[in-house]
């Protein structure tokens, strides 16, 4: 919704804010809009909801406003080819990384869980396949030690906003043209699934704390422990004094301390700070420590 504020306030007013059907808030309930109709309507736009942007209904919708440009920001539907030609200009995307890197739904996420220290975004030429056109804007942004998928969300929203409004003003001076993206260095980045946020212990403890952070807002991290689900919200890895080899096998209870679990991994070890037990709200691990008195040697495990 960013870059719909921040584009409205800028001084362009869309013919049109193309957003998802409504849906039912849970079974049996009332229909309920996107946050993008609702702001859409407060400011008087007009707003069309496709089921399927592809079909000749929605074509023709398009195609009847005349628009100079397309400017999509994550819509969730492939646009085909004939539905890419309705704009007289061109259309547009911002993609939330520096591509060619990271093309696909969720590019931030995989940066993070892949351990990038630094991503960025781009704004690009639409073209059939996905976010391979030509880049017209990008600017780069660091990933913070501290950073998650939310967090470096909510940071790239801004950054990709201001970079939306200078692509859209040279388009609209007519002296932008793009750069082909090079194939040979193209990653992808799949949308996640739930099971893409199962622990395994056997990994080292910076890329499991690294997957809990790209994790973190969907799908989010989870093992088992005593037969139960257990969702890991916050993690870090636990530095001291200690001895570097612990006799623990990946996934064991190493130590239990204010701060945290200290759980043994495939490399080094993670403490895990807030967590949340199957069917029971997200709690910090000294909550969990009192209420469910976790054994030294315990076992966590990513197996039911």
């Amino acid at each position: 919704m960013r870059s719909l504020t921040e584009l409205v306030g800028a001084g362009f007013r869309p013919l049109c804010v193309v957003t998802q059907p409504d849906k039912s808030k849970a079974r049996g309930l009332a229909l309920a809009g996107t946050i993008i109709k609702d702001e859409s309507l407060r400011r008087g736009l007009e707003v069309f909801q496709p089921e399927d942007i592809n079909s000749g209904v929605s074509a023709a919708f398009l195609k009847g406003l005349k628009p100079d440009l397309f400017v999509v920001v994550a819509y969730g539907q492939m646009l085909s080819e004939a539905v890419l030609a309705i704009p007289v200009i061109m259309p547009v995307n911002l993609h939330p990384s520096l591509l060619p890197n990271y093309r696909g739904a969720a590019p931030l996420n995989w940066a993070i869980i892949k351990g990038e220290t630094s991503t960025g975004v781009s704004v690009v030429k639409m073209t059939e396949r996905m976010d391979a056109g030509p880049v017209l804007r990008s600017k780069a942004a660091d990933i913070l030690k501290e950073d998650d998928a939310v967090s470096l969300g909510d940071r790239l929203s801004g950054l990709g906003a201001d970079l939306l409004i200078e692509a859209v003003r040279e388009i609209e001076r007519g002296n932008l043209s793009g750069i082909p993206q090079n194939e040979e260095d193209a990653t992808f980045a799949p949308l996640l699934k739930k099971e893409d946020g199962r622990i395994n212990w056997n990994n080292s403890a910076d890329s499991i704390r690294n997957l809990v952070r790209g994790c973190a807002g969907w799908p989010g991290t989870f093992t088992y422990f005593r037969g139960r689900l257990l969702k890991i919200k916050e993690a870090e890895i636990k530095e001291d004094d200690s001895p570097a080899d612990i006799p623990a096998s990946p996934g064991r209870i190493i130590a239990m301390i204010p701060e945290g679990l200290e759980i043994s991994c495939g490399k080094g070890r993670l403490l895990i700070k807030r967590l949340q037990p199957e069917s029971k709200r997200e709690m910090t691990a000294e909550e969990f420590i009192n209420g469910y008195k976790p054994l030294a040697g315990e076992c966590f495990t990513g197996l039911l």
